[in-house]
């Protein structure tokens, strides 16, 4: 592989869902998004909730997938991304993540009122919302 590339590996518990090379990789780390190129320091750290963008050069983008939590790690000009949750586009019901997000919000609502878990609904509502996101970004 040349030197100004990276080796990248997104994978969950229970499949390999890309082996592919990248010039870049844009992911979303516990506590912001983080471009990763070629010659990164090594690096470990969480992963947070959004969308995992490639490129193999500037004009050519590769496939961009949704991560929810997990880890990753850079070593060596490699990237590999353990995801919790890690699904392409065309692996996401639109219409499933809506009323997901739908019910998040409502549980939000009524959390005032009951004894709703206030951060597992806001987690489920930010899932929702950036899978809801990625399936109409990139149509």
């Amino acid at each position: 592989m040349p030197d100004d590339m990276l080796a990248v590996k997104i994978m969950t518990q229970r499949a390999e869902l890309a082996v592919l090379a990248a010039a870049e990789v844009n992911l979303p780390a516990s506590d912001g998004y983080l471009g990763i190129l070629a010659g990164h320091a090594p690096l470990i750290a969480t992963i947070g909730v959004g969308i995992v963008t490639l490129r193999h050069n500037a004009a050519t983008p590769l496939p961009s997938y949704f991560i929810a939590r997990g880890i990753f790690s850079v070593t060596d000009n490699c990237v590999q991304i353990l995801a919790d949750v890690a699904e392409g586009k065309e692996q996401i019901d639109l219409e499933r993540a809506r009323a997901s997000q739908a019910r998040a919000e409502q549980r939000l609502k009524d959390a005032l009122h009951s004894d709703i878990d206030i951060v597992r609904a806001s987690a489920s509502w930010q899932r929702a919302r950036q899978r809801c996101f990625f399936v109409t970004l990139a149509s």
